[in-house]
């Protein structure tokens, strides 16, 4: 269930979702915004305002429904969703939910324990020492490449998972957006001209520069 359930797409919108039954508010800058962004705002406020509502009814009306969503942000849930990734540079993530699956205390979680705290079906997985080392190595590199994104996205103003589509009105303003980030990564992170080259061959907003 908790694969296939998901929100109506009536109250899906761009932009941050908030956690659990937290009341959505506008900034507190938000005299001091432009015109245009405070109809951002305003929109967002409404936007994440339907989804509470939709939250607190289904909370009501479909418990094992909430439960579902919930279920999403568990190791398990975690785990299951993450077999996709192999195929999309996501292995190193994959791997460690792996490793932290097989510790005695998650796995307790997931098969359930006996009285004296041991679980009850002994996990089958094992690694070795320098298995860990090195998943632990390869993890941390990939984490580091995620956050440079994830930076990347907070300057632009862009949710995670954005694939650069966005409103003929907003092309150009988005642009230039896209085009002062990437100027300022390359900063940060090319130390020569041949990585320079390199960043710009991977660099993933190439529909607006």
């Amino acid at each position: 269930m908790f694969l296939a359930a998901h929100q109506p797409s009536l109250i899906e919108f761009d932009g941050p979702k908030l956690e659990g039954f937290t009341q959505p508010i506008l900034p507190a800058n938000f005299e001091e915004m432009s015109p245009k962004a405070q109809q951002a705002a305003k929109e967002l406020f409404l936007s994440q305002s339907l989804w509470l509502l939709y939250e607190l009814e289904a909370q009501k009306q479909a418990p094992d429904l909430v439960h579902a969503f919930r279920y999403r942000d568990t190791h398990p849930r975690e785990l299951l969703g993450a077999i996709g990734t192999i195929f999309n540079d996501g292995e190193p993530y994959m791997q460690s939910l792996s490793t932290d699956m097989v510790q005695e205390d998650v796995w307790g979680k997931v098969v359930g324990t006996a009285v004296n705290g041991k679980p009850l079906i002994p996990c089958p997985v094992r690694y070795s020492e320098e298995q860990l080392q090195t998943q632990a190595e390869q993890y941390a590199l990939w984490q580091r490449d995620v956050d440079r994104k994830k930076q990347v996205l907070e300057e632009l103003g862009a949710y995670s998972g954005w694939n650069v589509a966005v409103l003929p009105s907003e092309f150009d303003e988005m642009t230039t957006r896209v085009k002062a980030a990437k100027g300022r990564f390359l900063d940060r992170e090319a130390k020569t001209a041949e990585e320079v080259v390199a960043w710009e061959q991977v660099w993933p907003f190439r529909g607006h520069t």
